[in-house]
């Protein structure tokens, strides 16, 4: 059985693999209005630990961001919540938005990081 037989799609959807090798992926935020430009973003992902990737119109994967982590992941969860880059948004204009979990001395604190 493969795990294609384990998803329930609506007739006249199908299940395609466009990108892999991700590490701990969390959130997907796809390019509203992606340019037809090969190369342009068409969507991004954030992975748990500190990394934000670009996937292009021609399914490349690359960094866009890295390293954003003010800490080293313990892989534990603090108190009851998540742990690391937690939110990514695209708005209209390309303007991409990510929330992560950082620590302030002892406590971990939401942030929001705008893309200038």
């Amino acid at each position: 059985m493969s795990q294609k037989d384990h998803w329930q799609l609506q007739d006249g959807f199908e299940i395609e693999k466009v990108v892999t090798g991700l590490s701990l992926p969390i959130n997907i935020a796809f390019v509203s209005n992606p340019e037809k430009k090969k190369g342009s973003p068409l969507f991004y992902v954030t992975e748990l630990y500190g990394k934000i990737k670009v996937i292009t119109n021609d399914y490349k994967v690359s960094v866009f961001a890295e390293d954003l982590l003010n800490y080293d992941p313990d892989f534990k969860m603090p108190g009851t919540g998540e742990s690391g880059l937690t939110g990514i948004t695209v708005r209209e204009k390309g303007d991409l938005f990510a929330s992560m979990i950082y620590k302030d001395g002892e406590k971990y604190k939401k942030l929001a990081l705008p893309n200038k």
